[in-house]
């Protein structure tokens, strides 16, 4: 693993971060009797999004309601960022 002292990891060293990072999100939301709707990527400069969605789910509507949701840390949250 690289890692610089601006605490950048190299490219493969982020991708296995975000690998583990989706895994732990599903296997949390399975314990809470929840299944994977959608996925989101951001490009890093925020200027393109992609959004995987099941079908039949209206992911405009997902996403308006999650905007409208208080996100704050939990203990039990897997995940704590990058």
């Amino acid at each position: 693993m690289e890692q610089n002292d601006n605490d950048l990891v190299d490219e493969a060293t982020g991708i296995r971060r975000q690998l583990t990072d989706a895994c732990a999100a599903v296997e949390h939301a399975n314990t809470q009797g929840m299944s994977l709707a959608a996925m989101i990527f951001v490009s890093d400069d925020g200027e393109q999004m992609m959004v995987f969605g099941l079908e039949g789910l209206d992911v405009g509507e997902v996403l308006q309601m999650a905007a409208g949701q208080c996100w704050e840390p939990t203990p039990d949250q897997p995940l704590r960022g990058n």
